[in-house]
Parts: structure tokens; sequence; C-alpha cells
């Protein structure tokens, strides 16, 4: 009966081992179910959002559609902080319903996050708040050249 039990132990952590490292379109670091839809022509990441947490997003094989929808579901009214990554840049500021100006840092070769001499890079991104939570398109040009994005966030609510 020993015997059995362990056996059974065994297969199941092979598993779930084999699970964890199954390649997948996203990962959430709060282990919060993401979902991946297609709406029309545009891609939609859905995650639950709400106090400090993060995801990351990876580019499909097909590569990244002329639309790509990040939905963070939730009660929050805006978002403190909020950051997209990727190896070559950072965007981010805090996340309100309406227009957005958001700050972009670039990576140098080194991997250092830097302003442009000329003065900041910015992004206007418009915000809409639904029924569900707060969601807006990606940058389309931003993404264009990046594998994968790593989404952080920071609630109000703290």
């Amino acid at each position: 009966m020993h015997t059995v039990a362990t056996l059974a132990l065994v297969a199941f952590l092979a598993l779930t081992v084999r699970a964890e490292d199954a390649p997948s379109q996203f990962q959430n670091k709060r282990r919060r179910p993401v979902t991946m839809t297609t709406e029309g022509q545009a891609l939609v990441f859905t995650v639950p959002g709400g106090d400090i947490g993060g995801c990351q997003i990876v580019r499909p094989a097909a590569g990244w559609p002329k639309q790509v929808i990040l939905r963070l579901l939730g009660s929050a009214p805006y978002y403190e902080g909020f950051h997209l990554s990727t190896k070559d840049w950072t965007l981010g500021e805090s996340l309100r319903p309406g227009e957005t100006t958001m700050s972009l840092q670039r990576r140098d070769a080194a991997g250092r996050l830097h302003a442009p001499a000329a003065g900041p890079e910015t992004f206007r991104i418009k915000i809409t708040k639904t029924e569900v939570g707060l969601e807006f398109a990606m940058p389309a040009e931003l993404l264009k050249d990046s594998d994968q994005v790593v989404v952080e966030w920071v609630d109000f609510y703290r």
C-alpha cells in the first residue's frame, strides 16, 4: 500500500512539473488566472488586477496583431503605479480612466534605462473604465520588436 501511495505521489509531482514547464502565452506572478481571447482583430489579455501584481505576456507565434488590449479586472478606480517593460524599454505612470500620457524610457546597450537627452519620450494612451475594470490598447509600435512584455501594477487601495 505504501508503494502505491509513493508511486501516485511521484506521478502527481511529475505532471505538476510538466505543467509548470509547458510554454504558455502568459505567466502571472500571483498565479491568478489570465485569459487570452480574440475580439475581432484584437488580441485581448484579461488579468485579475487589484492590489500589487504583475504578469508576463509572450508574443504569439504568428506575431503581435495590430491591436493588443490589456484588460485589468477589479474595482480599483485607478492604479497609482503601472508599468509595461521589455528588454528594450519601460513605459509607465499611473493608470486612470481617460487620456493618459505615459513616459517611455529606453535601455542602452548595457541594459540601463535612460530618458532621451532631447527630453522625455511619451505615449498618449486612452484608458477606458468598463463594468469589469480598466482596459487599454498597448502601443503597437513598441510591441513590434518585443518577444515579451512584463506588466506590473500597484492599485490605489493597496
